[in-house]
């Protein structure tokens, strides 16, 4: 359902609900909503409309952020499902009944993955992303798919959706691509959520939307299923209202994937529980090394140092010892990155596998067939020359550089 469909769904949610009840959802958890299903004082259908219900206010009208492209339109279903089950079986696991934004690159079965491009608004891929379906799995209600950058490929306006706006002020940058989920963890629409991040598309929108966001160690998290920028780069990984409900989230993201053969290095380090790491007094004996050339020295850098060392300062405080590192010639590694030597064959792959009734077969197709924002074609083009055989040379160097540097 097009997020602008929203208001006669939840008005009809509305007339045939439960008698009020009293929640606090500006500061719902994983854990206090699960609280609040115990006690039997809560219901995930509930829940569900409660956040339909800001959806509505703040996506649709009033500041129209315009953090979504899609919801969900059988979500309440799905929740009054699940609430039946646990009533029988019990929870699955502590997502059980819990929404989730995706970001819209995504691959989703029962809702479009539209990529933020106008040509895949009815795209349904063959497969499902593995992260996704393990979400299930785990009996996580997928509320609704969140705006980005059109294929994840540096177009700041995508043709379908738009841009998101940031919460706390409509004037600023929400964050680079998955600004989308930034913007509607913030705004509250779910407690937890998914990104990418190539070189800060996570962390960027955490940022600019105080919330909280990891960039995955690479192989930790499955990208298959994934609308691809990098395969040296690029992870999937969890956002949230809370560093604890990072850790919920991670503990269903990670895992080995046959379909994903990074995941393989992974094997063996993959956590069971990454909640017992929650740990307040984790910083005590910690060391912690601060690299200071990356940190910048103009006027307009100032604040952000300042911020940055009240950071380490609080960290000191709380028992880790903060110290200073210089890395020999840091500055000949910058620039060596390798996602646009990558990019073009990978969205190619993702392609060829959105199955028989995809609207087009590969980007050439697509280039030439499609409705798309026009400013994502020089980016393609220079994936596209950097693919060249020409440049494997180029491409493996850089690939040896980074080892060097790790």
């Amino acid at each position: 359902m097009n997020i602008k469909q929203t208001s006669a769904f939840f008005a009809a949610w509305i007339i045939g609900s439960a008698p009020l009840f009293s929640f606090d959802l500006s500061k719902a958890t994983v854990r206090s909503i699960n609280h609040a299903f115990d006690s039997g004082t809560l219901t995930s259908e509930q829940l569900v409309g409660m956040y339909l219900e800001r959806i509505e206010k703040y996506d649709n009208q009033g500041p129209s952020i315009n953090a979504l492209i899609n919801v969900n339109p059988d979500a309440l279903e799905v929740a009054r499902a699940l609430d039946e089950e646990r009533k029988i079986s019990g929870p699955r696991s502590p997502l059980h009944g819990i929404p989730i934004i995706l970001k819209d690159n995504f691959n989703t079965n029962d809702m479009p993955t539209t990529g933020a491009s106008i040509a895949f608004k009815d795209l349904r891929p063959a497969k499902e992303a593995f992260v996704v379906t393990r979400m299930r799995e785990a009996g996580a209600i997928i509320l609704a798919k969140s705006t980005l950058t059109e294929l994840v490929r540096a177009s700041l306006t995508p043709s379908i959706g738009g841009m998101a706006k940031n919460p706390y002020d409509l004037t600023r940058n929400p964050g680079q691509s998955s600004a989308g989920t930034g913007a509607a963890l913030a705004a509250n629409y779910a407690p937890i959520g998914t990104g990418t991040d190539n070189g800060q598309s996570v962390r960027s929108p955490a940022s600019a939307s105080s919330i909280y966001g990891m960039k995955t160690t690479i192989g930790l998290v499955s990208n298959a299923g994934v609308l691809p920028s990098s395969l040296s780069h690029n992870s999937s990984g969890p956002m949230a209202r809370s560093v604890a409900d990072l850790a919920y989230l991670l503990n269903i993201m990670a895992g080995f994937d046959p379909d994903d053969h990074i995941t393989r290095f992974a094997i063996g380090y993959v956590e069971s529980d990454y909640e017992k790491y929650l740990d307040p007094n984790g910083l005590k004996g910690a060391r912690i090394g601060m690299v200071i050339q990356l940190l910048g020295d103009g006027e307009d850098h100032q604040e952000v140092n300042r911020v940055f060392a009240e950071a380490m300062d609080k960290m000191s405080e709380l028992g880790a010892t903060v110290f200073p590192i210089v890395i020999p010639n840091i500055f000949d590694y910058r620039g060596m990155g390798t996602d646009l030597y990558e990019a073009y064959d990978l969205l190619n792959h993702w392609f060829s596998e959105l199955g028989p009734d995809a609207p087009y077969k590969d980007i050439d197709d697509f280039l030439a067939n499609a409705e798309y924002d026009e400013r994502i074609v020089p980016r393609i083009m220079q994936q596209k020359k950097f693919a060249g055989p020409e440049y494997r040379a180029e491409y493996e160097a850089r690939l040896v550089k980074m080892m060097e540097f790790r």
